[in-house]
């Protein structure tokens, strides 16, 4: 016989369960590399080689046989076990756990609790039916922040972007354009370049300064004031009149400006529209 190439030493075994273990990519960090030789790669696995039965043993011996099932159902069972453990894992998945507080008005401060949100380009998306833009009915707040990966802060907004930023390519272009945040029940995710979360929901309320303009609208007094201010407005040929409706002092106030005053008229401006103080300002 002629001599093995390998000098007659044979090859070193190779353990069967080491094969299988995961490593990491060429040109793959130090950080990636670390990480997959913690989780896959076993310490020192012995190799183990299950005998095959006795020729002899038949259906006569089936008592004798049962050891060595047992043995190649175990090693089996561990070799998937090595395989599942050693899954390449996708990364965290976008995910709301807790949202607080669940009801505000416009400038209420709101934090949402998950994972897998962004360090710095996260958009909260806002879906009611009263809003329609395009035919979706979901708006966005843009650009909200979450260094950790864990919380997003941001204050209820009044207007809310058309389009979430962390989905557009780069030749995209989105309308300047501002869509109001409806009044009730709202379903709230979280947007980024992982994906979209669960949904979440939120009662936004209405402020007291959004029922007190509600109020005041309705009112035949203002259509009074109203009327007051076009006519002085047409007699002064085109001097501004305006009216504001803000908070002042604790309450609700509403302000009437007149750039170029007719008297006879601002007279009869009433001081109070539906218990709401009126303040002129000439």
């Amino acid at each position: 016989m002629g001599r093995r190439k390998d000098g007659g030493r044979g090859r070193r075994p190779t353990s069967y369960l080491s094969s299988l273990t995961s490593r990491p990519r060429r040109g793959a960090g130090a950080v990636e590399r670390a990480r997959l030789e913690s989780v896959c790669t076993p310490t020192r696995v012995p190799w183990v080689r299950i005998p095959p039965p006795p020729p002899a043993m038949n259906n006569a011996n089936e008592g004798i046989m049962k050891p060595f099932v047992l043995l190649r159902l175990l090693v089996s069972a561990a070799i998937g076990i090595v395989l599942f453990a050693c899954q390449p894992t996708s990364p965290t998945a976008v995910r709301i756990e807790s949202i607080w507080p669940s009801s505000g008005t416009i400038g209420t401060g709101v934090t949402i609790r998950g994972s897998g949100f962004s360090p710095d380009n996260n958009d909260v998306a806002f879906t009611h039916h009263s809003i329609n833009f395009q035919g979706s009915s979901t708006a966005y707040l843009n650009g909200v922040a979450s260094p950790e990966g864990r919380t997003l802060r941001f204050k209820l907004p009044e207007l809310l972007g058309a389009c979430p930023f962390s989905q557009m390519k780069a030749d995209q272009a989105c309308p300047a354009i501002g869509i109001g945040l409806p009044v009730g029940t709202i379903a709230i995710t979280v947007v980024n370049r992982k994906g979209s979360s669960n949904s979440v929901t939120f009662e936004r309320v209405k402020s007291e300064i959004e029922v007190a303009t509600e109020v005041i609208y309705s009112s035949p007094s203002y259509e009074v004031l109203s009327n007051i201010l076009d006519e002085i407005t047409r007699r002064t040929g085109g001097g501004t009149t305006a009216i504001g409706i803000r908070e002042c002092g604790g309450g609700i106030c509403i302000d009437v400006y007149i750039e170029k005053d007719v008297p006879e008229l601002s007279q009869k401006i009433p001081a109070q529209i539906e218990n709401f103080v009126v303040r002129v300002q000439r």
